[in-house]
């Protein structure tokens, strides 16, 4: 019984965190295009680059989260590319592909670890690596480039968290 009642109090603290978390994205009105939402546009999102973060596999599996995402809360009205496909001519045409969401790691942060030894003595146990991602969405007919959206060291995180707010925009 105690199991369970701990469970349900950690599952419930990981609930409210998850909620208010997103609140915290910097995620706002101003960092969306007010008209994106129209039928007439294509909205474009750019993979997530994880050149610096993690292995290619980690990288797709996040990638494809994002894209079904996107597909679910957006559908036909997007599409998910690598950035490299912007300058193809299937894009060229600026009036149905006006605005597309770009990501870039803007800096690295070192975090060091520490553990108690034997004696009481806090000791360097490692340090990780980790990428600030921000997000920004562009204007390619103006070339207008919105705020960008609070740095984040989870970028999938973010990703979905400005596709929920751009989706309820429509509402």
């Amino acid at each position: 019984m105690k199991t369970l009642s701990l469970t349900v109090v950690l599952l419930s603290t990981f609930l409210l965190l998850s909620c208010a978390s997103v609140h915290k994205t910097g995620v706002s009105q101003e960092n969306i295009p007010s008209d994106i939402s129209q039928a007439k546009y294509k909205v474009l999102f750019t993979e997530i680059n994880f050149d610096q973060t993690v292995s290619k596999h980690v990288a797709s599996v996040h990638n494809n989260a994002a894209q079904k995402h996107i597909s679910k809360k957006v559908g036909d009205h997007s599409l998910f590319i690598p950035e490299s496909e912007l300058s193809k001519e299937s894009y060229a045409d600026y009036e149905t592909y006006r605005y597309v969401l770009i990501n870039r790691i803007t800096k690295k942060v070192t975090k060091t670890h520490y553990r108690t030894g034997a004696n009481g003595m806090r000791m360097q146990d490692g340090k990780t690596d980790s990428y600030v991602t921000e997000f920004y969405w562009v204007d390619r007919l103006t070339g207008k480039e919105y705020p960008h959206v609070k740095g984040t060291t989870m970028p999938l995180y973010m990703l979905k968290a400005i596709v929920n707010k751009m989706a309820s925009n429509q509402s």
